[in-house]
């Protein structure tokens, strides 16, 4: 199992279980998916900055996101709480040697995207997934701007004198744009 900790915001942030299922940390610096995640095949992205960043998705200077790696013998191991040290050991010992848990001798390793096989910096090419929760609370956020938006133009014009009658018209333009359909 693979995640990211972004540094900037302090989150962890999981790729989810589909390929080619970006997800954005919580500042929105970094997004992290699985390229192929039955090979474990992990990409990481740098959203911000010069615009060579865009194209190789690896920032300038110091990367500011870590790539957690959770074993997945410890994931799914029967005890009920964390494995004993021979548990551990057993898990290393059946543990591939070209497997970075094998040659750090731990079940949960930390590392930057690009020091080990099966994980890189990307820039990602596919289509964003929808996510309807983020749509509809944008739209509303929008909506409600404009609200409000409109609200402080018809009072700022209820304050100039002589603007009464221009304010009380688009007041009734306003009221004929939210109540006709057409």
């Amino acid at each position: 199992m693979k995640a990211i900790y972004c540094e900037i915001c302090g989150t962890i942030t999981s790729p989810g279980p589909r390929d080619m299922h970006p997800k954005v940390c919580h500042c929105g610096t970094h997004r992290c998916w699985w390229a192929d995640g039955r090979l474990g095949q992990f990409r990481v992205e740098y959203l911000l900055g010069h615009p060579l960043t865009r194209e190789t998705g690896a920032p300038f200077g110091r990367p500011e996101v870590w790539v957690l790696g959770l074993h997945n013998g410890f994931l799914h191991h029967h005890s009920a709480g964390s494995p004993s040290v021979d548990e551990v050991r057993h898990l290393l010992e059946q543990t591939p040697d070209s497997y970075i848990f094998k040659k750090t001798g731990s079940l949960v390793v930390r590392f930057r995207p690009g020091q080990s096989s099966d994980t890189a910096w990307a820039k990602f090419e596919g289509p964003l997934p929808k996510n309807g929760a983020e749509e509809l609370r944008i739209r509303n956020a929008v909506e409600d701007a404009l609200k409000e938006e409109r609200r402080l133009i018809t009072n700022y014009l209820h304050k100039i004198p002589g603007n009464g009658d221009l304010a009380l018209q688009i007041d009734a333009l306003e009221h004929l744009k939210e109540n006709d359909p057409t």
